[in-house]
């Protein structure tokens, strides 16, 4: 139904529709038209208030409903590309003056122009003073020479433990070797008394030959390798020991060199008598002796270690691989001394019948190889206790660099935020305008001075956020192909309705080569590695144990471990822990938790 029937079908409720007569008796009656022209009129006004009320209550939008507690921040999205350069188109302007900005806040203690000088690019202006900047500088400088020397004394002493849990490991090695030959050596006497039984005599002899050079030269290892500790003679002596060797009793230190001396008087003495078949019982008898001094010279200096205290240079782990060392080495000497000892009873009873003589080998050999499951079980447990040594090093190590790269981060961090307190010319020209005076308070971003040059070109574009953080003043562009300019200045907040920044190069014109009101291509080179992602410094958080970063998902705030790299200007390299295409915490990132909710502004 049209609304002009409806208003019709209304008015003939109200009044009932006149007949042709009554329409001439309406014209003498203008009171009643008139009241039939008011109804008409109402109902128009209340049925548009009715209309507006229900169709324009539908209409209207509705309010969004935000989290009053969500925490506002600025965020970027990282290059889903490797791109090692931002390309861009921008129109050519002319410009002659350029205001030079302040970086960082602080106060101004030092001006080193006045209106009127010419600089050059690069000069210094103003410095500004912000003694929390300094102080975090100095900070940071002595916390990264601290554990830089750390490292240095960690590495030193993880390599001394290295080398004696080594030590420990040829020691037993040797042991093994020595035990192998004692064992192949009682195996050969019995299988040469089963072959040759007619010859008893003469074999057993010349095995103890034999047996007695092995025995000596065991006997010579001992003494070399206790004099490497205890330095009873000579200049050699186990590095880290000697201000601390048996200082808890060192009557007991006294006590093994004077054993030492005497085993080796003993041992010169037996090693000029080469024995030969005729002469080796007594000779033998004379080794017995002389392996039961080595043996009381091992037991004194286990008492020595027992007397040991440890230092930085003597750890315990390097204390223990001492004592498994001498403790191989006794187990050595008591195989020695006792395989000495039955060679020197078959010689003392050769006459003895040949079951006897049988009996002694096959208990010779028994305890040969006893000897030789002792050795190899020293020298498995010697293994194990490099390995473990050498996974304690690794870690202690891996923790100093850890907490030296962390250091190196902040200290980065701390130069930057000092290196802003100069403040630099970014083109050469002349000093126009003196904005500020010297113990001004000055916020980042505010101008100090203003610089014109007579030759100068500026290019305006406008790239987005996301490519803006990867571009400080100062940096070089790339105009056409070969021309160099310079980023000049970069407006601090995106366009709302474009949503990209702009951004001013500068650029010296003096040889005519561009055309102002022209469009140029602009290329930006971005320093990064093949694999490399370049954040601002301002959006990672550097602490003693973790460096860290927000990844916003779903509206909130996810804290990231990061691993970084080397600082570029006003980036810094994340190694590990970002993927491209991740959209990141900038402005408001220093004051968010985990799982804090966000509301992303422009």
């Amino acid at each position: 139904m049209s609304l002009k029937n409806s208003i019709a079908a209304v008015a003939d409720t109200i009044v009932p529709r006149p007949k042709l007569g009554d329409k001439i008796k309406k014209l003498l009656r203008p009171r009643r038209r008139f009241s039939i022209a008011a109804a008409l009129l109402l109902f128009l006004i209340l049925g548009g208030i009715w209309a507006a009320a229900k169709y324009g209550k539908q209409s209207e939008p509705e309010e969004p409903l935000t989290d009053p507690r969500a925490k506002e921040i600025k965020t970027m999205t990282l290059d889903r590309e490797n791109r090692t350069a931002i390309k861009a188109v921008g129109t050519v302007k002319a410009d002659s003056k350029i205001d030079v900005v302040a970086l960082a806040g602080g106060t101004i203690k030092n001006l080193t122009f006045a209106v009127g000088d010419r600089v050059f690019a690069g000069g210094i202006l103003a410095s500004l003073n912000d003694n929390t900047v300094l102080t975090n500088l100095i900070n940071a400088e002595n916390n990264f020479a601290n554990l830089q020397s750390s490292l240095i004394l960690s590495r030193s002493m993880t390599e001394q433990s290295l080398r004696q849990a080594s030590l420990g490991v040829d020691t037993a090695r040797e042991g093994v070797a020595a035990a192998e030959i004692a064992a192949e050596a009682a195996n050969n006497n019995l299988l040469n008394y089963d072959a040759l039984r007619g010859k008893g005599d003469e074999d057993t002899k010349h095995n103890a030959v034999i047996a007695f050079n092995g025995h000596l030269n065991t006997i010579w290892s001992a003494l070399d390798q206790v004099n490497y500790l205890i330095k009873a003679e000579g200049s050699l002596q186990l590095p880290g020991v000697e201000n601390i060797l048996g200082v808890k009793d060192m009557s007991s230190l006294s006590a093994a060199k004077q054993d030492y001396l005497k085993l080796k008087k003993s041992y010169l003495s037996l090693n000029d008598l080469s024995p030969a078949e005729d002469t080796i019982t007594s000779a033998m008898a004379a080794l017995s002796d002389a392996l039961a001094l080595t043996k009381q010279l091992v037991d004194g200096t286990i008492a020595v270690l027992d007397n040991t205290i440890t230092s930085a240079e003597f750890p315990d782990s390097a204390l223990a691989a001492q004592k498994n060392s001498f403790s191989g080495l006794r187990a050595n000497i008591v195989g020695a001394q006792t395989a000495a000892g039955a060679t020197r009873q078959a010689l003392e009873n050769l006459s003895l019948i040949n079951t006897q003589e049988r009996d002694a080998l096959v208990s010779a050999l028994n305890t040969a190889n006893n000897r030789l499951t002792s050795a190899k079980t020293a020298f498995s447990n010697s293994l194990v206790g490099e390995e473990n040594a050498r996974l304690l090093s690794e870690n202690q190590v891996l923790s100093a660099q850890t907490a030296l790269d962390g250091a190196r981060s902040q200290l980065n961090l701390a130069r930057v935020a000092a290196g802003d307190l100069s403040v630099k010319a970014p083109i050469s020209g002349v000093i126009t305008a003196k904005y500020v005076d010297i113990g001004a308070e000055m916020n980042p971003g505010q101008p100090i001075a203003q610089i014109s040059q007579a030759e100068m070109m500026k290019i305006e574009t406008s790239l987005p956020s996301e490519d803006i953080y990867r571009i400080a003043i100062g940096q070089e562009a790339i105009i056409g192909n070969e021309l160099k300019a310079v980023v000049s200045s970069i407006d601090p907040a995106a366009d709302p309705v474009t949503r990209k920044v702009k951004l001013e190069i500068v650029f010296d014109n003096k040889n005519g080569e561009l055309i102002q009101e022209t469009f140029v291509d602009i290329v930006i080179p971005v320093k990064t590695g093949a694999e490399s992602i370049y954040v601002p410094l301002k959006t990672v958080t550097v602490t003693q144990t973790e460096s860290y970063v927000f990844v916003i998902k779903d509206d909130r705030a996810v804290k990231t471990p990061v691993i970084l790299g080397k600082t570029e200007a006003e980036f810094i390299e994340v190694l590990s822990g970002l993927n491209r295409g991740d959209t990141l915490a900038v402005d408001g990132a220093k004051n968010l938790i985990d799982g804090d909710e966000v509301k992303i502004t422009d």
